[in-house]
């Protein structure tokens, strides 16, 4: 090649205010990204092989994310292998049908391919399937001569059954665009059918969407009953009746001090103490409503925390057979099936209170070599992989429980009735209003937007089953209308997508 001989490389695909700012970034890592320039950094990290500096890029991107850029950020993601901002623009996309339509002339520049990907999403959110008509509608006629070939197909994947009869019979039936399409007019005739017998449909069409229907329930996995003999069910909450169903048994009926996380296909569990500590871990399919035995982990603990990063767990802290407390952080890949070491904690604790926060993960309070609460705030940044400590906590909170909700994380119960939120974005603290009771030893849930904090141990000997509610909106708790099945602690309890149980 000719660069080999000579001692000047010319670069003509970038301009010089993208080579410069890179230039500087290779001598003193340091580098400016903003909307300007961060889809050249891009281009140009996935031509020179600058891995870091690109997910750097990734993440400013993400937090671009709007209704009315996600199409164009979705199909940029795709171009450039940047997975974690393609299911982030992909997520706002089918979130936000109806801003995507009225704000973005993106929408109307999806090929034929790309709006029957859009639109037979299950996950796409819209109250009915009426927006989704008028959207094909006024996308066919923003290019009609090119798009009327492929209506039918894009026809297909709309769900005619679930439009309004009111759309259906005033809207649809007179659209002269529908009128042209034999096709159309048979889907339409399927739809007014479906509403007269719906029991008798069963084409795809008739498939709900997630919006449709909500098959997300609560769970409650394991723990410790009252007597401290360990509860080997899983129920979840049934709210047609108000009332705990059986969901499965736990696959171990002696076990405890474990760690169980939702992930989008069920529930993973690790970890955890019987005879010894335990790196086992186990996996229980939404599906086939069954545990199955994965990859152990590459540490034995029990007394840790374990939270869902994108697709992938990562697993904190706890203690291992010999007491000790652990720094050590591990990480299931959930495409690969196997595990990994990240960088360890700055501080060792067991019971640490663990949550997810945008590209982040919040270490916060739990139990110091001493037996004492801490009341430090650490956070593991996943892009640039490095641990920091944050703002101190108001107080610590003595095995309660932490989740995130909105653009606040929520620390809530534990033995000192703790109630505080910290906000990521401004590093800064707020005390709020206490729980009625103590919960010790007990877990934390979003819940229809609210917070749920249920069961825990009162006192050493004396164990709960009242679940308290949070209204982040008014600051006030308010007991929530059905107890437990039975008084527990050392449980969890997960917000699952149960697939219509």
């Amino acid at each position: 090649m000719a660069e080999s001989e000579s001692k000047v490389v010319e670069i003509t695909s970038f301009k010089l205010d993208v080579i410069k700012p890179l230039l500087n970034y290779m001598y003193t890592a340091q580098i400016e990204i903003n909307v300007d320039n961060v889809q050249s950094l891009v281009q140009a990290c996935d031509q020179f092989d600058f891995e870091r500096l690109k997910e750097a890029c990734e993440q400013f991107l993400q937090d671009q994310i709007e209704p009315t850029n996600c199409i164009g950020l979705f199909r940029f993601a795709k171009l450039y292998r940047l997975n974690s901002l393609m299911e982030s623009a992909r997520h706002c996309m089918l979130q936000n049908f109806k801003e995507v339509l009225e704000s973005s002339t993106e929408f109307l520049e999806l090929s034929p391919n790309e709006l029957i990907e859009y639109i037979a999403d299950d996950v796409l959110c819209v109250s009915n399937e009426d927006l989704v008509v008028e959207a094909v509608i006024l996308w066919a006629k923003a290019s009609m001569d090119e798009r009327i070939i492929a209506l039918d197909r894009v026809l297909e994947r709309v769900r005619f059954p679930f439009c309004s009869s009111t759309y259906l019979c005033h809207v649809a039936m007179k659209e002269p665009l529908l009128a042209t399409s034999t096709k159309a007019h048979a889907m339409i005739h399927e739809a007014v059918t479906f509403h007269l017998l719906p029991d008798q449909q069963l084409t795809p069409r008739v498939r709900p969407r997630k919006s449709f229907r909500d098959d997300t329930r609560l769970v409650v996995v394991g723990g410790l009953l009252k007597d401290e003999q360990e509860n080997k069910f899983c129920w979840y909450f049934r709210e047609e009746s108000a009332s705990w169903e059986l969901l499965a048994q736990l696959p171990r009926p002696t076990w405890k001090f474990y760690s169980a996380c939702a992930t989008k296909e069920g529930i993973l569990v690790t970890g955890g103490y019987h005879c010894n500590v335990k790196k086992e871990v186990w996996f229980f399919d939404c599906m086939d409503k069954k545990w199955k035995s994965l990859a152990p982990m590459t540490t034995a603990r029990c007394k840790h925390q374990s939270v869902l990063q994108g697709a992938d767990v990562v697993v904190v802290g706890g203690e291992d057979d010999a007491d000790q407390l652990l720094t050590s952080v591990e990480k299931f890949d959930s495409k690969h099936r196997q595990w990994s070491l990240q960088r360890p904690m700055q501080k060792a604790l067991s019971d640490p209170l663990v949550v997810s926060f945008g590209h982040s993960l919040y270490v916060l309070s739990g139990i110091q070599d001493d037996d004492t609460s801490s009341s430090c705030t650490q956070e593991f940044d996943c892009t640039w992989n490095r641990w920091k400590f944050r703002s101190e906590m108001p107080e610590p909170c003595r095995l309660g429980a932490a989740v995130t909700l909105g653009d606040a994380i929520y620390v809530v119960g534990g033995f000192t009735r703790s109630s505080m939120s910290y906000r990521p974005a401004t590093d800064t603290w707020s005390v709020l209003s206490r729980p009625r009771g103590k919960h010790g030893n007990a877990p934390a849930v979003v819940w229809r937007g609210r917070v749920l904090v249920g069961g825990g141990d009162v006192l050493l000997s004396e164990t709960v089953s009242t679940i308290e509610d949070y209204d982040p909106a008014t600051n006030t708790w308010s007991f929530w209308k059905v107890p437990l099945k039975e008084d527990l602690s050392c449980h969890y309890m997960l917000s699952v997508d149960l697939g219509g149980l």
